[in-house]
């Protein structure tokens, strides 16, 4: 019996079956069309499926309540989703990105940032969030529609900036906003779903979607850094 389970072990992965079609092409209707894209998968192979993205290891697809909640329960070394999500967030994030990291790495960070997170400061976020939402409402016009996307956005974006960030006014805080928002501008267009693919992420002296997006991104950082310096 040990001899055959040894035997198994060494043996490549099955994977669950799912569509044949070429990886380019699986790639660019998932960034397209996620969502119907998953539903399609599971209405064709079931409950669990293989997608094969391009330029990425195989992906396998959970929608069975129970598969998901034993692989969010189950043993964090067997479950290493920030060893799958590295080739996706690790660009975008950052590699040192709590998202991206497994094991003791992962806790050692969390503690880190777990301290601002209680006791009396929850409740000051809850107020300056509630602040920040009120203040935006106010503008809101009335008896006629407008865009709430954007609304809502602003409304994250200053949550963000002034309760996370700790950054709540003068030309920093402006600079910082108005950076940020070129930033989700990029994350909003038509070229938002190539971002995360890796064939696709070529600067080319920031001319390309991802070029510019990198380049936001280390502005984004630059600020935060001249903060905190």
């Amino acid at each position: 019996m040990e001899a055959a389970t040894a035997l198994a072990s060494t043996r490549p992965a099955v994977l669950p079956p799912g569509p044949r079609l070429p990886r380019l092409f699986q790639s660019l209707r998932y960034a397209l069309r996620p969502y119907g894209v998953i539903d399609e998968g599971a209405r064709t192979y079931g409950e669990t499926y293989t997608v094969r993205p391009f330029g990425q290891a195989p992906m396998v697809s959970f929608s069975d309540p129970d598969a998901v909640k034993a692989i969010f329960t189950g043993d964090a070394e067997a479950f290493r989703s920030g060893e799958a999500l590295a080739p996706l967030l690790g660009p975008i994030l950052g590699w040192h990105s709590i998202l991206v990291l497994d094991g003791e790495r992962h806790l050692r960070e969390r503690r880190r940032m777990a301290p601002p997170f209680h006791g009396e400061r929850m409740h000051v976020y809850g107020r300056l969030m509630r602040e920040i939402a009120e203040e935006a409402v106010a503008r809101w016009p009335i008896g006629q529609p407008f865009p709430i996307h954007k609304e809502m956005q602003g409304i994250t974006l200053d949550v963000i900036l002034r309760a996370v960030f700790g950054v709540d006014e003068g030309a920093a805080f402006a600079r910082l906003r108005r950076v940020i928002r070129s930033f989700l501008a990029i994350a909003d267009s038509a070229a938002a779903p190539f971002l995360g693919m890796r064939p696709f992420q070529i600067e080319l002296g920031g001319v390309t979607p991802w070029g510019r997006f990198v380049r936001r991104r280390d502005d984004i950082r630059a600020i935060l850094l001249d903060e905190i310096g």
